[in-house]
């Protein structure tokens, strides 16, 4: 169980948007392996660069005891049951890593799957609130707002071998999506016995965010910078390459990037909340290290980072 693997995708995009159900979505196909957030060992000359490797339960990583020993009992169900063609990872991390993850793993394909913003944003208010960190509603959202910026950067800077996946089309509106996804993973559709326990289990099983309106705090950002015309181009997308619209997304970015940043300056430094700015100051200057340090983002980018750091210096 510990030997390592191929490493044929991975599947990131911004936290509480669909990550986990993408990957359950791919552990239903018997040829399909996908672990939960687990740990990616880099090495900076790889012996065999034509067969990325990755490691199933290492020492260090993201993935628990639990979820490891879930994993386990799964993989030896589906090696049992026929065997293993194609082996993958999930992490919404991984935006921060995406071009480590090209360097390492050339042939690996990368999923990207985009939630409905409005949707997101409130997941993962609604999560803070049933946690009781002490945060209020609306104010991990905020913070939800600029990784979203990261994700949208990532997927514009590296479009190639990357696939985007919409949440509203693959779990809620077009039940044909999952077959066609499984078929550019593994060169045929979902076999009918598939599709059926994709339908029972995870299809119409989440909610529907694709009419939802933004909470009152993000309305006017999301509406200045486009969110819900973007969303309803990737719907429109369904299951795209991501080159095919990097452009777009790119432009995008770069418009939407600093009136974010303003944006989330602005109700950090309104908020009066000490507890929220120090955990703002924390979060940015580990995200600017690891996201500047590894996925080269662009001048707009930048330009946020920038002003989101000088507000959090001054927490």
């Amino acid at each position: 169980m510990d030997s390592d693997h191929p490493l044929g995708f991975v599947i990131w995009g911004v936290a509480r948007s669909g990550t986990t159900a993408l990957e359950r979505a791919a552990n239903l196909v018997p040829g399909i392996f996908c672990l939960h957030e687990g740990q990616i060992g880099f090495q900076p000359q790889p012996p065999e660069p034509r067969f990325p490797r990755f490691v199933l339960g290492g020492d260090r990583g993201w993935i628990g005891a639990e979820e490891l020993t879930r994993a386990r009992a799964l993989l030896r169900a589906k090696l049992k049951a026929g065997g293993v063609a194609l082996y993958g990872n999930k992490h919404p991390g991984y935006v921060s890593i995406v071009s480590q993850l090209r360097a390492q793993f050339p042939d690996c394909r990368n999923l990207v799957i985009h939630r409905g913003t409005a949707g997101f944003l409130r997941s993962w208010d609604v999560k803070a609130a049933r946690q009781r960190r002490g945060w209020d509603v609306h104010q991990t959202g905020l913070i939800g707002l600029w990784e979203w910026i990261l994700a949208l950067d990532a997927l514009a800077s590296f479009p190639e071998r990357t696939l985007v996946v919409s949440f509203d089309a693959i779990f809620t509106g077009d039940l044909d999506c999952f077959g066609d996804l499984v078929g550019r993973l593994l060169g045929s559709p979902a076999d009918q016995a598939t599709r059926a326990r994709f339908e029972a289990e995870l299809f119409r099983q989440g909610p529907d965010d694709s009419g939802a309106e933004a909470d009152e705090i993000y309305r006017p950002i999301l509406a200045s910078v486009g969110a819900p015309d973007l969303d309803r181009a990737v719907r429109g997308w369904r299951l795209a390459d991501a080159a095919d619209h990097a452009a777009y997304l790119r432009a995008f970015v770069d418009a939407a990037a600093p009136k974010v940043a303003r944006f989330v300056t602005g109700a950090l430094a309104a908020s009066g909340c000490a507890e929220k700015q120090r955990f703002a100051a924390t979060w940015l200057g580990l995200r600017q290290h690891r996201y500047g340090k590894s996925t080269r983002p662009s001048a707009a980018v930048l330009e946020g980072f920038g002003l989101l750091l000088r507000q959090a210096a001054t927490a």
